[in-house]
């Protein structure tokens, strides 16, 4: 309680402030009554009565502060929920030997979206730090060069989350060299200086994507959608970059008239 009085006291001075100012016309008012029923001469009021306006006065006063401190209170126990909830799906999503509580984890945090406005943009960065280290592991790794299905289900939860709440999905210095990523969705996201040397990004949608300074070398982009030539003049593209052929032939086309 002391803690809480403490981080309010600004606003309990100002609503004590406002309801003394109340108070106080109220039992100035008091000390006379309008006798209207008799002949609507204004009589001095008795004690009792100016008692009463001042207890009344007090008493919403009171009523006032009990109703903002369980408002405030109900606040902090929502934060710390949230913040109990979105720990357990961070740590189930980083679970590597458990794949049903990594899909489970990812859909935990969809909810959170749902569920919690003003988090919106924490749950987007904190899902993509998470998943931008992903990729380095499994960059690193090379064992399998498929990245698990649920990391690419958490991707386009990124992406579909960005998308609806209006937020940029960044993935900035992303790592994913050598993987295996057809089909995947960086739907409007930020790639810049992203290493997708060598990948396999075919059919991978990467419409309004930005990729300046992305890596491409040895990146096999056929069938990609939404990828234009003006996208890949300000990545770094050369002979071993596998495009569609009349992509190819427009991206040279534009890169001489450079």
């Amino acid at each position: 309680m002391k803690k809480w009085l403490d981080n309010n006291k600004k606003i309990i001075i100002v609503i004590g402030i406002v309801l003394a100012v109340v108070l106080f016309f109220c039992t100035a008012i008091g000390w006379y009554k309008i006798n209207l029923i008799f002949n609507g001469e204004i009589a001095p009021a008795k004690f009792t009565d100016i008692a009463q306006v001042f207890i009344s006065g007090l008493g919403l006063f009171g009523v006032v502060i009990a109703a903002f401190y369980q408002v405030h209170k109900h606040k902090l126990d929502r934060n710390a929920h949230f913040a109990d909830m979105i720990s357990q799906a961070i740590a189930h999503f980083n679970d590597n030997d458990n794949l049903g509580l990594r899909w489970g984890a990812v859909y935990e945090l969809r909810n959170l979206a749902s569920d919690f406005p003003n988090k919106r943009l924490m749950i987007i960065e904190m899902l993509a730090l998470n998943v931008m280290e992903k990729f380095r592991t499994a960059s690193r790794e090379r064992g399998a060069n498929r990245p698990g299905m649920d990391l690419f289900y958490a991707v386009n939860l990124l992406i579909t989350l960005s998308t609806k709440y209006n937020f940029e999905p960044c993935f900035i210095q992303l790592k994913c060299d050598g993987l295996e990523l057809s089909g995947i969705n960086f739907e409007g996201a930020e790639l810049c200086e992203a290493n997708f040397c060598g990948t396999y990004l075919y059919g991978a949608n990467l419409h309004e994507v930005n990729l300046r300074s992305a890596n491409l070398t040895e990146a096999d982009l056929r069938g990609a959608k939404g990828l234009t030539a003006a996208q890949l003049l300000e990545a770094i593209v050369d002979d071993t970059t596998l495009l569609d052929p009349d992509l190819r032939a427009e991206y040279d086309r534009l890169k001489a008239e450079q």
